[in-house]
């Protein structure tokens, strides 16, 4: 009995410190690289991997882990927002639904072929939350806050954007830039997941008993 409550304190230890060494690498990832591509996208949109941890402890230890790790980093990045925290929270709302996409598949098929397909929908997960929030929440709260109700300064700093006006700047925007650029940030993220996630198992299980 002794023994059992010794090894259930011990694998509580363990889940503590990845969750916290995850978020960390997290929260670094969310500022650095922080890089925009200004020749493609809006400079407004910065590329930043601050997923990868997560979905990755997620497949290491499961949903529970990876929406930890997400609301631990989260929390770390909302006193440094500069968008009174909407873009902070739609970051947490595309997390949390590829967090619990990918790890709830690959928990229930815990096989390589498993792996592949939560990694599929939750590319499909981030891509459909990033164009629901672009649409609904990021883009009004945008327009209102910096360009004062001004679809055409709007349309002016989204000029990147081939033929883009002030009637139909929402669906150029999410076809050629939301979508893409999210499109981009989850490729990477997810292959290097995939390339990654086992060997990274194998190494934590020889090195600590869970």
């Amino acid at each position: 009995m002794q023994e059992e409550v010794k090894t259930s304190r011990h694998k509580k230890i363990v889940w503590i410190v990845m969750v916290a060494i995850f978020a960390a690498l997290s929260s670094i990832l969310y500022y650095f690289p922080k890089f925009s591509l200004p020749f493609l996208f809006p400079s407004f949109l910065k590329i930043q991997f601050s997923n990868l941890p997560i979905i990755m402890i997620g497949f290491l230890l499961g949903p529970l882990a990876g929406i930890t790790t997400l609301t631990i980093k989260t929390l770390i990045a909302l006193p440094f927002s500069k968008t009174m925290f909407v873009g902070e929270m739609a970051d947490f709302i595309i997390g949390l639904g590829v967090t619990l996409s990918s790890s709830l598949i690959y928990k229930f098929k815990h096989t390589k072929k498993g792996a592949i397909l939560a990694l599929i929908v939750s590319f499909l997960v981030w891509i459909g939350l990033a164009v629901i929030a672009n649409r609904f929440v990021l883009i009004p709260f945008y327009l209102k806050l910096y360009f004062k109700d001004d679809v055409s300064a709007l349309v002016g700093a989204l000029s990147i954007i081939k033929n883009i006006d002030e009637s139909n700047y929402l669906r150029y925007y999410t076809l050629f830039a939301v979508i893409p650029f999210n499109a981009i940030i989850a490729f990477v993220v997810n292959i290097v997941t995939y390339f990654t996630y086992k060997k990274l198992s194998n190494l934590l299980h020889s090195k600590i008993e869970f």
